[in-house]
This record gives C-alpha cells, sequence and structure tokens, in this order.
C-alpha cells in the first residue's frame, strides 16, 4: 500500500514544482514584453514631449519613477548606443520595467540626434 501512495505523492509533487517554474518564467518574461502607446499629434505637440536623446539628468528625474540613478542609466545607454530609435529600447535599461516604461510612453519622444 506504502508504495501507491509514494509514487504518487512524487508525481503531485514534481506536477507543482514544473507549474511553480513554469509561472516563475512566464511572470519573468512578461516583464520584458511592452505594449507600445502612441499619442496623436491632436492629443499633444511634440515640443511638451520630453525629447530623450537630448534630455538632461535632470530633466530625466522629472518624469514618474525616474531618478538620479535611472536618469543616468538612460544617458549612458543613449550615448553607448548613438540614441534611442525605438521606445522598446528602454526595457534594456537595468531598472525600467514594463510599468515604468507605460508611464512615461505619453510624454517623451524620440526626436534630437541619433
Amino acid at each position: 500500500m506504502k508504495k501507491p501512495f509514494h509514487v504518487a505523492l512524487v508525481i503531485v509533487s514534481i506536477l507543482i514544482l514544473a507549474l511553480t517554474v513554469g509561472l516563475f518564467y512566464i511572470r519573468n518574461n512578461e516583464d520584458r514584453q511592452i505594449t507600445l502607446k502612441y499619442i496623436s499629434a491632436d492629443s499633444k505637440s511634440d515640443s511638451a514631449l520630453m525629447d530623450l536623446n537630448s534630455a538632461t539628468a535632470e530633466q530625466l528625474q522629472a518624469l514618474p519613477g525616474i531618478g538620479p540613478k535611472l536618469a543616468q542609466r538612460i544617458i549612458s545607454y543613449r550615448d553607448a548606443n548613438g540614441g534611442f530609435r525605438d521606445f522598446s529600447e528602454l526595457l534594456n535599461i537595468e531598472g525600467l520595467g514594463n510599468g515604468r516604461v507605460e508611464a512615461i510612453l505619453p510624454l517623451i519622444t524620440l526626436g534630437g540626434s541619433l
């Protein structure tokens, strides 16, 4: 009697472990996906948007959720890569997740020098 119970317990344990690992994998990969939301030209003028390719650290810190360290990381990434060409590049910066990027998307543009 004990053998079938132990086999069932092992199978259930493996299934729980697989489910946990699967959920962890899915959750971590969802953070790296972003749905880009574009602002129509009628809703805001480009002059009201902050240009990520020319903004200073102080200007970047005016964005929600961006402090001195993230502002410096944004500038370092911009300098190392010749500027931003796509909003999704923001996800390559440590500390900028999907939520923060979505919060600043309506406030930024990618004009300026590349």
